[in-house]
């Protein structure tokens, strides 16, 4: 608390998590966030958790049934796979919440009603999508351990769940450049300057398990064309 008033010049007003974390697809143990609901309660701010991959993660409890100074975020987006509908929601203490309802007529009036409509049939079915949703995390999070483990040069920790991760190339000098090869060989990822750490890149791994092995395996080939760290150009994809 001391350090972040420092830093801003004024007392912390709130913080945000995310949980699942992207890109590392690691969470927040519930302790944790009950150790910052007594912090927040102590020092008068909020704790704003964007959970919109938490349902990836079986018996997880969200954040705003913890306390009063955590607020929950979600969508249709990324766990239920229907994006397009717009549709999400923040739950949490009503008081914390009015001035977001009131700063909402400004920036969307109302939704879709057909948008809203799908949305809660979704939900009705809510337990369906979630196993389709956790049974690709899992196939697409079983075959990128295999093909971390079959490498010495890629180093991560396991998400949780979900279908993103981070992993760290130590021996890529330049990660841009590496990505930009990459996405000439028709794999894109995100490289980590994006979230800070310039030394990897975010993977994602929710398509069919051949494409993910398919393209991990470019990836592969790709690492395997760096020169004392340097990345040579496309790699050779036939065979």
């Amino acid at each position: 608390m001391e350090r972040a008033t420092v830093r801003t010049g004024a007392p912390l007003r709130g913080v945000v998590l995310s949980r699942l974390h992207n890109p590392s697809g690691a969470t927040v143990p519930e302790e944790f966030l009950k150790d910052l609901a007594r912090l927040a309660e102590r020092h008068d701010f909020h704790v704003l958790v964007d959970e919109v991959f938490l349902d990836m993660l079986p018996d997880a409890v969200p954040a705003h049934r913890l306390s009063p100074r955590l607020l929950s975020t979600g969508s249709l987006t990324k766990v239920y796979g229907f994006g397009g509908l717009r549709c999400g929601w923040i739950i949490g203490d009503g008081a914390a919440l009015q001035p977001l309802k009131e700063l909402s007529f400004y920036l969307s009036v109302d939704g879709a009603a057909s948008s809203q409509a799908t949305g809660v049939r979704v939900l009705e079915r809510r337990d369906e999508f979630l196993e389709r949703a956790r049974a690709i995390s899992a196939a697409g999070l079983g075959v990128l351990e295999e093909w971390v483990d079959s490498r010495d040069d890629v180093t991560w920790v396991r998400p949780a769940a979900g279908i993103n991760a981070f992993l760290d190339l130590p021996g890529v000098r330049d990660v841009g450049a590496f990505a930009d090869g990459l996405f000439e060989d028709g794999v894109n990822v995100a490289p980590g300057a994006y979230f800070g750490r310039p030394g990897g890149v975010r993977v994602s791994v929710g398509g069919d398990p051949t494409n993910v092995r398919q393209a991990l395996l470019r990836l592969g080939r790709s690492l395997d064309t760096c020169e004392h760290g340097w990345f040579r150009g496309r790699a050779d994809s036939s065979g």
